[in-house]
């Protein structure tokens, strides 16, 4: 019976320890530093998604904390570029940034692309040819 109470009593402070970012069975839970909690801006790829109908390519990505006038769009060799670039400035100023190339298919029409952000996400129309 002791021995239980003593194991009761010794549970509470390893779920602290662990907590706290001592070695718990080779884990750290709440380390805050780790790359489960920090977004490298500087190689920063959202997912895509690629669609199509009968007249539009779509490119649809999320892009939270950037607007309209951050991306860029360039078409060279086939090849469709699209970077966004934004400087914030809480706590401290820090660009945020990411390139996209996506090959496009020989009946996309690399003239009239059109774009647009709306709740946190880009959507591209490519006309097909």
């Amino acid at each position: 019976m002791e021995m239980v109470a003593a194991y009761e009593q010794k549970l509470p402070s390893l779920a602290l320890d662990a907590l706290r970012g001592d070695d718990f069975f080779g884990a750290r839970l709440l380390d805050f530093e780790s790359e489960l909690f920090t977004l490298d801006w500087k190689n920063y790829m959202p997912s895509v998604d690629i669609s199509a109908d009968e007249k539009y390519f779509y490119i649809t990505m999320p892009v939270s904390g950037f607007d309209q006038q951050d991306f860029s769009f360039e078409c060279e060799d086939g090849i469709l570029f699209i970077a966004a670039e934004k400087t914030i400035h809480a706590p401290q100023e820090e660009n945020l940034l990411f390139r996209r190339s996506f090959s496009l298919p020989e009946n996309a029409a690399t003239e009239g692309i059109q774009s647009t952000v709306a709740s946190g996400r880009l959507n591209v129309a490519i006309p097909k040819l």
